[in-house]
């Protein structure tokens, strides 16, 4: 697909907004409290529209992930960023899910 100055690309955003508390929402990356991860924040996602042009059928999704207040954190001697990750997994009885 070729993209020029004058195309028009149209993007719908969603952002989320979630943290990770310790006992609550923090059940860490799976190993090895596997009996925990469940707990982490995640996000239900629809990916409903292909791509303009696309002949394979794809969507594409751009996923970022920010940490909020790490200038204060720094400030307070404490490290100024977590790590973090994600997942991705795929739903295939979508309609089921509440």
């Amino acid at each position: 697909m070729q993209i020029s100055c004058d195309d028009k690309l149209t993007w719908k955003e969603e952002m989320f907004h979630g943290e990770w508390v310790p006992g609550s929402t923090a059940g860490g990356c799976g190993q090895p409290n596997k009996e925990k991860y469940w707990t982490n924040p995640q996000y239900l996602v629809r990916l409903n529209f292909i791509d303009d042009g696309d002949n394979e059928n794809l969507c594409t999704m751009i996923i970022a992930l920010m940490q909020k207040e790490t200038r204060q954190r720094r400030l307070r001697g404490l490290e100024g960023e977590d790590y973090v990750q994600f997942r991705v997994f795929k739903v295939r009885n979508f309609e089921n899910l509440s």
